[in-house]
């Protein structure tokens, strides 16, 4: 979630289509969080706000890239999780060990 709110701020304060109003706008959103939704939703929230259509579009533009780099990141990391599960399980046997001892089978 935090990859989510950091990529999508950092992308709207580099577009100098969107206003300095605006910006604060969402600036002050984000500081509480972005939930996920989809990209449509998010424009028409934004337009229902009262920010023009060029922006809305841009700013729905950034969110759908903030969303696509959040799951990237989060699919490296569950990557890595599995790759270091092979490495601490390669110990482990591979076939049965055989009944244990004092058992009835």
């Amino acid at each position: 979630m935090r990859a989510l709110t950091s990529g999508f701020t950092s992308q709207v304060e580099a577009n100098p289509q969107i206003s300095d109003a605006t910006r604060e706008r969402l600036a002050q959103v984000a500081d509480k969080g972005i939930p996920v939704v989809p990209v449509d939703d998010v424009e028409r929230a934004v337009l229902d706000a009262g920010v023009p259509p060029g922006e809305a579009t841009a700013i729905a533009g950034h969110y759908g890239e903030a969303q696509l780099h959040g799951l990237k990141r989060a699919i490296g990391a569950v990557a890595i999780f599995a790759v270091l599960s092979l490495w601490f399980t390669r110990g482990l046997p591979g076939s049965a060990l055989g009944p244990v001892r004092g058992s009835t089978a």
